[in-house]
């Protein structure tokens, strides 16, 4: 936990568990329609808030708030403080709410009330007018609206006392019922009053929670990272990695699998496993909603991604047999003088249209190395057509300067310097690496694909400079990137920001952002790599770092970098070389 006490209304926090997620500003306050308790594709709640003896606990009562698997906010009113508590629990549906006096020199009790704002609906409508069915016995109140219910309980008893719908504009129009209810207990010091938000069903599983950590200056990024991959697993309709928070609520193909390279770097392989045999059982859709329905069309990058990620799932520990029927139901790309022809539906710039892009053509060459595919020559042909004397086309017949020939650079497929030179450039940003070189006449520091500046292409821009042997000028471009994680939402990385501001753009915490940038601090800066079974060490220059609990299959590897030299720190039974 991490306490704030300044810039409280800039900064957010997302607690969750595999059901749904409670989104709330640090000041306490529900300032947009994405605050509120989720449960996709369902909202919930718009907000809740508490008065206590007349007073209400607010913006004007909070000194700080901490921050980490719950959210507590500090407040102080005259002689009294007073922490306010909110947590996802494991093993219930919704959230919980707890209230605590920790000093007062009175010693009447308090009189507490909640005011509620109850919005249930969908995720793709702002306004339902249909009515709701609102029942209050043994303490508790519920509330029923179709197929969806809330109910509000607390072990101190609850009673209704009031309740009318509401007009209100957190950021846009949106229309709730207020329901104004009573503690019968009051509150004394050190005797907590808790209201539990119960929502409509439960998944009561489990997410992986290995011991590991990095302790190095990039340490607070990587932990930040895998906790956010955490933070956005869920099992509505099967297991899954929801794109961000707190609006990309459905599992997207792509998002996923470049997630879980570094899902798989912190040793979640049953996540991984999961992940992939769900998107295998919906024969790798491009799409999986929250309601369970699926994107029927394939994106470019579905199939290519599915087998990097499967490789690497498979030298960390092992495959099912769901993810390799997967594989065998794969067939080559189609192609046209070795260049992959894209799918309609587009690639993870999915409002340009581009055909024959290059970092598709550079993950089906990665795929068919790693899967040794007999397509492999002709893709390497494919992918010398893009390559110009003084870059590497976007595409084959546009030579605009883009951040996508990163991806084959980062592989290693190309050395070209001068294309890493046009990189470095013109497209890193004072945060990061930008999508489109502030050269070109459509450039737009904050235009979705054409010049903001993103976790995911910062994390390839980082890669391709350390596969290049500029080491440190990989980590800076990293950590540009990874300031954000002190930022907005603490320890998570957003999805883009301006290139010329940093203003957030996109979603607060991005799972490929997270699942990216892991990956690339430990498979590139801490330069971990396994390749049948033996594990190879070899960390970027003038790294100084200690990494514990790094999971190869069924080991754990200990190990330490100081001054250019790298040291194991326990003995695994496995393989492993140090190069440093």
């Amino acid at each position: 936990m991490h306490r704030f006490t300044e810039n409280l209304s800039e900064r957010k926090g997302v607690v969750s568990n595999l059901h749904g997620f409670l989104n709330v500003d640090f000041n306490t306050g529900y300032s947009s329609k994405w605050s509120g308790l989720w449960v996709p594709p369902h909202k919930m709640m718009d907000y809740v808030a508490f008065r206590i003896d007349g007073d209400w606990l607010g913006p004007d009562t909070v000194t700080g708030t901490e921050y980490g698997d719950r959210i507590r906010f500090h407040h102080r009113i005259d002689d009294l403080k007073i922490v306010q508590e909110i947590s996802a629990p494991v093993r219930k549906s919704g959230a919980r709410i707890r209230l605590e006096v920790q000093q007062a020199s009175q010693k009447t009790p308090l009189k507490v009330n909640a005011e509620l704002g109850v919005d249930i609906r969908r995720r793709d409508e702002d306004i339902n007018t249909e009515e709701y069915n609102v029942q209050e016995e043994a303490g508790l109140v519920s509330f029923r609206r179709g197929d969806q219910k809330l109910v509000a309980s607390s072990k101190n008893g609850l009673d209704l006392q009031n309740k009318y719908m509401k007009t209100h504009y957190p950021g846009e129009k949106q229309r709730c019922l207020v329901a104004e209810a009573r503690f019968r207990n009051k509150l004394e010091k050190g005797e907590p009053v808790s209201l539990e938000l119960t929502t409509s069903d439960g998944f009561f599983g489990s997410i992986e929670q290995p011991e590991q950590r990095l302790e190095s200056e990039l340490g607070p990024v990587f932990g930040g990272a895998v906790n956010s991959i955490r933070n956005l697993t869920y099992d509505y309709s099967g297991t899954g990695i929801a794109a961000g928070h707190p609006w990309f609520q459905s599992y997207w193909a792509r998002d996923s699998f470049w997630t879980l390279l570094g899902a798989i770097d912190a040793g979640m392989f049953q996540l991984a496993r999961d992940v992939l045999s769900r998107f295998v059982e919906e024969d790798l859709c491009g799409r999986i909603k929250p309601d369970g329905d699926t994107e029927n069309g394939m994106r470019s990058d579905t199939e290519p991604l599915f087998l990097v990620a499967a490789d690497k799932l498979r030298h960390h520990d092992r495959l099912n047999n769901t993810i390799r029927d997967g594989i065998r139901s794969i067939d080559a790309p189609k192609t046209e003088n070795g260049v992959v022809n894209n799918h309609p539906e587009g690639t993870w710039m999915d409002t340009l249209e581009r055909n024959s892009a290059v970092e598709i053509q550079s993950l089906w060459l990665e795929a068919a190395k790693r899967w040794d595919l007999d397509c492999r020559k002709e893709l390497e042909k494919g992918l010398e057509r893009f390559e110009t004397s003084s870059y590497i086309k976007d595409t084959e017949k546009s030579e605009k300067k883009t951040i996508n020939p990163a991806v084959p650079l980062m592989f290693g497929q190309v050395q070209h310097g001068k294309a890493l030179d046009t990189i470095n450039s013109e497209l890193i940003s004072e945060y990061g690496a930008r999508t489109l070189s502030e050269s070109s006449p459509s450039y737009d520091p904050s235009g979705y694909h054409t010049g903001s500046t993103w976790g995911l292409t910062t994390a390839w821009a980082a890669a391709a400079n350390i596969t290049a042997g500029r080491d440190e000028k990989g980590t800076e471009i990293l950590k540009k990137f990874g300031e954000f994680s002190y930022r907005g939402q603490p320890g998570a990385l957003p999805e883009n920001v301006d290139s010329r501001t940093g203003r957030v753009l996109g979603c607060s915490e991005q799972a490929w952002s997270a699942g990216m940038i892991s990956h690339v601090i430990d498979s590139y800066i801490l330069g971990v790599e396994v390749e049948g079974e033996k594990v190879r060490i070899d960390p970027v220059e003038g790294l100084t770092a200690r990494r514990t609990g790094k999971r190869i299959k069924d080991e754990k590897i200990d190990f330490r970098v100081h001054n250019g030299k790298t040291e194991l720190l326990n003995s695994p039974d496995i393989d492993v070389e140090v190069i440093r």
